[in-house]
């Protein structure tokens, strides 16, 4: 199936497509961008509710990968309740470290959940993993209602698996073996896994397949060289070459034929060592590269922190200042209300007195036209009764009095009126 690449920023020849029922995921690129990889993932389900994240098929074959790299990407899987139809981690040199990631995912995975393809061949994997595998898968499919199809299981290539521990498998019932993927004996039988019953020249040209990095030897014996070769296979070997040698040594041989034998073992001793080394190397060079990703992801993880501090705080400093000028604001707008109520007040105030100043005004005017009339008028009477006086004689001889001096002085009363006026216009102003 072909799936289109480079939709993974960082990871040009990865891809993550259709998301989130049906998607394909896709890593190809070099095994430390597996980290960077699994965080775009992250981003990616991110927008999904938890356990919807469906996918068709997850492909991680072909890449010489480390174990807590290969942890990480099945912690974000189960954590996320992320299932896949079908899983491809073939040729990757997966421990059983790794694979126990894995085996922990498919255990917090519902029943119904399980994928129906498990590619796992050409790893390290020995029994007891197997074992572990294929008892979390029977457990799991003992919860279900109805009869399903036996998971697709590949395991072929791995050292540490020989074929007698998948005889036991299918002996016990547990496993079977198919030989098409979508044959009957697979699809109709209630065994919780299905190995592949490959022809003997099949099987032969599986068990060739080395690490990238390896090269095969000339050997009389073809031996699959994959990272590490466990101990317990290194002892069988050992014991099986003790017991060869004594039957050798019991059976006189041609020296030719005994030299040619004994230079066959020490070629293969030479090769078996050779090969753990290499794998020794591999495994301390990949756990620094763990180390230092991890280190790394560490110092970022930290400097995000910070960051986000940094910005938390700006934030809140930035919030208290709007929030002093909003209060500054309102005590200001607050000042100015009482303000123009205290101005409103004196303007109605000064109204007020002028109103009751002009009254006064108007009300001395009146007064005093009503006095200028009256005195006008007594004047008039006095002037005519003392011509009318003098006229007819009628004089005193002791005293004489001018009835005008008993009358107010126009000219004055008009300069006192003046001065009033002055003074209440002084009054007014003020």
């Amino acid at each position: 199936m072909f799936v289109p690449q480079g939709t993974v920023p960082g990871c040009p020849r990865s891809s993550i497509i259709g998301l989130p029922r049906g998607a394909q995921v896709l890593f190809r690129d070099e095994p430390g961008q597996l980290y960077e990889f699994t965080n775009h993932l992250r981003e990616a389900i991110a927008a999904f509710p938890v356990g919807s994240v469906v996918l068709e098929n997850l492909d991680l074959s072909n890449v010489w990968m480390d174990t807590p790299a290969f942890g990480y990407l099945m912690d974000l899987l189960k954590e996320k309740q992320v299932s896949s139809k079908r899983v491809k981690a073939f040729r990757c040199g997966l421990p059983d470290e790794a694979l126990r990631h894995m085996v922990a995912w498919l255990e917090a995975l519902h029943a119904s959940s399980l994928p129906d393809e498990l590619h796992l061949s050409h790893n390290r994997l020995g029994k007891e993993l197997l074992f572990e595998l294929v008892g979390v898968i029977q457990k799991k499919r003992l919860e279900l209602l109805s009869q399903v199809p036996a998971i697709w299981l590949r395991v072929e290539g791995n050292l540490g698996i020989a074929p007698v521990a998948i005889e036991e498998l299918v002996a016990s019932g547990r496993a079977v073996f198919a030989p098409r993927i979508s044959c009957t004996e697979r699809m109709q039988n209630r065994a919780a896994v299905a190995f592949p019953a490959f022809q003997p020249h099949q099987a032969q040209m599986q068990q060739s397949w080395c690490p990238p990095g390896h090269t095969l030897q000339p050997l009389s014996a073809a031996l699959p060289l994959t990272s590490s070769v466990p101990p317990g296979v290194l002892a069988v070997a050992a014991k099986l070459a003790a017991q060869q040698a004594a039957q050798r040594a019991a059976v006189a041989l041609p020296p030719d034929v005994a030299a040619a034998a004994e230079s066959i073992q020490a070629r293969v001793a030479a090769a078996a060592a050779a090969i753990n080394a290499r794998a020794k190397a591999d495994d301390a060079k990949a756990q620094e590269v763990a180390e230092n990703k991890a280190k790394a992801l560490r110092v970022q993880n930290e400097s995000r922190a910070r960051s986000d501090a940094k910005v938390k705080a700006s934030v809140q400093a930035q919030a208290e200042k709007q929030q002093e000028f909003l209060q500054y604001f309102l005590a200001q707008q607050q000042m100015a209300q009482q303000q123009q109520q205290l101005e409103f007040v004196r303007q109605k105030q000064l109204e007020q007195m002028q109103l009751e100043q002009l009254q006064y005004l108007r009300m001395v005017q009146a007064t005093r036209e009503a006095m200028d009339a009256s005195g006008a008028a007594a004047a008039a009477t006095s002037g005519a009764a003392t011509q009318e006086a003098q006229a007819g004689g009628q004089q005193t001889g002791t005293c004489y009095i001018d009835l005008r001096d008993l009358v107010p002085d126009p000219k004055r009363e008009r300069e006192r009126r003046e001065a009033d006026q002055k003074a209440n216009d002084e009054v007014a102003d003020s």
